[in-house]
Order: C-alpha cells, then structure tokens, then sequence
C-alpha cells in the first residue's frame, strides 16, 4: 500500500509540471502547440525505435506502438526496454525538464514584467518544487519499494534453494495455453535480469571458493 502510495505520488508530481508549462504555451502560442507536439513525438519516436521494442507480432503493430509510446513520452515517463533504466531515465527527465522550462520561460518573458503577487507565478514555483519533490520520490520508490526488489531479496536468503528457484521457476518458466506475447517479455525483462544478475554472481563466488 505504502509503495502504490509513493508511485501514485511521484507520477502525479511529475506530471502536473508538465501540463501546466503545455498550457501556459497553448495559452500563449495556440498556433504553434501542435509544431511542438509534432517535434517532441519524433524526438521520442525516434528514441523509442533506437532502443529496438519488440512486443508485436507484426511489423506494423510494432510500429504502431512506437507511435502510442512516444504519445505517452510528451508527459510522462514510459519504459519500454529491458535492463537498467538509470541512464535512460535521466536522458528523459533532463531532456524533459529542458523543454518545460523553457515553455514556462517563453510565457515569462512575453509577459514581462510580473508581479510579485500573480497566481501564475506562484503557480510556476511550486510546480519547480513539485518536479524537485517527484524526483526525489522516484528515486527512493526504486531504492526502497520497486518489485525488483523483492526478487532480490529473495535470491539473497539461501543460496542452493533461491538458485534453482530463479533458474527454473522464473527466468525459464514458459506458461502454458494462451499467453500476451508482450506482457510475458515485459514481465520477463522485469523481473528476470536481476535473478540472472544474482546466480552470475554466486556462481562467481563458488568458483572463487573452490580455486
């Protein structure tokens, strides 16, 4: 409950930056709110097709997700790639971050100068203080909540048992009847890189012993 709590909040502090600093622009720029949508879906398209999804079946399929994906990339966080997600994460946010700011800064400076006292000033401040605020919840989300973790933790208690528990029941399970293609390599992404990460290691460590 507590870790559904702290996901729930550092999302909606991420996001409500965003839809502000958008509006601001469409406030201010209505005619170029769409050339601002159009550029950033490439940017994120194009990253997204980088990073090689493969969920769909069919090519076409695969290439319409790419297109939905990069929708959800113009507000908020999406991971669509297996493996750690620190460095792409903070190419994200920076590049995200990036432009905000300067959407808020181009409706500052067409209506310059401000008043102390305007809402939407005040209103700008604490969205710089809710991003700071998301920031630093997703970051102790996946250092003390995220469900990898407790795979882990898992693989840490004992060290014959969890082996073949992380060989046999989840990195090479294979469900039976009918199954999500791209749910099951998701959750395979998910949750088997650190069981595979963790088995390379005690090996490692067993062989040590040994020599």
């Amino acid at each position: 409950m507590c870790s559904s709590a702290v996901y729930f909040l550092w999302n909606f502090l991420l996001v409500c930056p965003r839809i502000l600093s958008l509006a601001l622009f469409a406030i201010l720029f209505p005619s170029y709110v769409l050339l601002h949508f159009l550029g950033v879906w490439l940017a994120m398209f194009l990253w997204v097709t980088l990073q090689g999804t493969d969920f769909m079946e069919q090519s076409g399929f695969e290439w319409l997700y790419r297109a939905v994906v990069a929708v959800i990339l113009y507000f908020c966080w999406f991971n669509v790639a297996a493996g750690k997600t620190r460095y792409r994460s903070t190419i994200y946010y920076t590049f995200l971050s990036l432009d905000s700011i300067l959407l808020a800064c181009s409706w500052a400076w067409y209506n310059h100068p401000l008043s102390w006292d305007s809402p939407v000033l005040w209103a700008l401040a604490t969205a710089g203080s809710c991003y700071i605020l998301g920031i630093l919840l997703r970051c102790i989300y996946y250092q003390s909540f995220h469900p990898t973790l407790q795979v882990v933790s898992l693989a840490s208690h004992d060290e014959v048992d969890t082996r073949e528990l992380a060989v046999d029941d989840v990195a090479v399970y294979q469900p039976e009847g009918h199954v999500n293609q791209r749910m099951y390599k998701l959750s395979q992404s998910f949750f088997a890189s650190p069981l595979q990460d963790i088995q390379g290691e005690q090996n490692g460590a067993v062989g040590n012993m040994i020599l």
